[in-house]
C-alpha cells in the first residue's frame, strides 16, 4: 500500500504541461469578461485518503474544521461541480463556464 501511496503522490507532483498557441502570429484574443459569480465557499486544501484525492473546502469564514468537507471529482456544491484539480488550481463547472480556483 506504501508503495502505491507514493506513486499517487509522485503523480500529483508531475507539472501540467501546456502547448503554445498554435499561430503565434495572430492577435492574441481579448479574453472575455465572465460574470461575477458568488463563491459560497473557500478551498482548504488537498487530501489523499486511501488513495483517492480529495478537495477540501469550508464555507466563506467557517471558523471551525467541522465546517468543511471533501468533494470528489464530479462532486457538487452549491451548484459549482469539480472537473478536477492538481497541486496549485481547481477546476470548477458553474453555471456552463469553467472557473479555475487557487488552492492556497
Amino acid at each position: 500500500m506504501q508503495q502505491q501511496v507514493q506513486a499517487l503522490e509522485a503523480k500529483l507532483q508531475q507539472p501540467v504541461v501546456s502547448l503554445p498557441p498554435s499561430n503565434p502570429k495572430s492577435k492574441p484574443k481579448k479574453p472575455k469578461a465572465l460574470p461575477q459569480l458568488n463563491l459560497s465557499f473557500q478551498i482548504i486544501g488537498r487530501e489523499l485518503r486511501g488513495g483517492e484525492r480529495f478537495l477540501s473546502i469550508a464555507p466563506i469564514g467557517a471558523q471551525s474544521v467541522d465546517q468543511s468537507r471533501v468533494m470528489r471529482i464530479g462532486e457538487t456544491h452549491d451548484g459549482w461541480e469539480l472537473e478536477g484539480f492538481d497541486d496549485r488550481t481547481a477546476v470548477f463547472l458553474v453555471n456552463g463556464e469553467t472557473r479555475h480556483l487557487n488552492i492556497r
